[in-house]
């Protein structure tokens, strides 16, 4: 008769030890990648930086763990939509989410705050430098095609109609043209 009882407690330690260790390969992740991030939290990063186009954003790196291993990576743009221009911002946002494959846009209706976030499951015992790889590569392609036109919407500079044709929505284009090597993500 076998007793494989688990100690009390050892579901929540085996997820705080999970924890330690995603959080902890990622720091080691964006330290071999020189990211400009540093621990805000103890399973959070954050920095600012720069993409293609002298845009400069803001990052987030969560790690979660409960029953499987995230990781979120989040970019926020510097601008904050006014309440008069969020209905057609909302609407352009939309169109974007809908034609992109990972990923979403969203705006915060009470500050006009705007991110993009992406996140991966990390499979138990792997590490994940290749999730992260993609995951930052493909925030920094999508706010690279996204992110000027965006912020002249905000500003009132465009119209929804010339936003959309902007990002190539209404001609069938995909705004996941990405002209970069994943391999190789270009943080400036």
């Amino acid at each position: 008769m076998s007793t494989d009882k688990k100690p009390a407690g050892s579901s929540a330690s085996n997820n705080m030890n999970r924890q330690h260790s995603l959080t902890d390969q990622v720091a080691e992740f964006l330290a071999e990648q020189d990211f400009p991030l540093f621990r805000s939290e103890e399973n959070s990063f954050f920095g600012n930086v720069t993409i293609e186009g002298g845009v400069d954003i803001s990052l987030w790196v969560d790690c979660k763990c409960s029953s499987t291993p995230l990781v979120r990576v989040s970019g926020i743009l510097p601008i904050a939509v006014p309440a008069s221009l969020q209905g057609e911002f909302v609407s352009v946002l939309n169109a974007i989410n809908q034609s992109i494959l990972c990923g979403r846009f969203a705006m915060d209706p009470q500050d006009g705050r705007v991110s993009l976030e992406n996140s991966a499951m990390i499979p138990d015992g792997e590490h994940p430098r290749a999730q992260l790889r993609w995951l930052l590569f493909l925030n920094e392609a999508i706010m690279r095609r996204e992110a000027l036109t965006l912020m002249r919407l905000a500003t009132g500079a465009l119209t929804e109609r010339d936003a959309l044709s902007l990002i190539g929505i209404e001609s069938g284009d995909s705004p996941m043209q990405a002209e970069s090597d994943p391999e190789r993500i270009r943080w400036n």
